[in-house]
């Protein structure tokens, strides 16, 4: 790779994973109101973790299965919550 290929492939990182960061609170804000921004944030994150959980499970485990089955297992209980 070239050297001027990195600091293109840096900036595109930086600008793919910084704009969803920045835009939950104005996107929540638009959707839920101000009163339940909170549990907003909370499913935004929760399914944050559930992607890499996911991802973490399968490099490890090198299949999906396992990983799916380890996140409903996580969202069984919230649904009674």
């Amino acid at each position: 790779m070239l050297p001027g290929g990195i600091y293109i492939f840096t900036v595109q990182l930086g600008v793919l994973t910084g704009w969803p960061t920045s835009m939950m609170t104005p996107l929540s804000l638009g959707f839920v109101g101000l009163d339940k921004l909170s549990e907003a944030y909370r499913l935004a994150y929760l399914f944050c973790g559930f992607g890499v959980t996911v991802g973490y499970l399968n490099s490890i485990l090198g299949s999906y299965e396992a990983s799916f089955i380890s996140a409903g297992k996580q969202l069984i209980p919230n649904c009674f919550a």
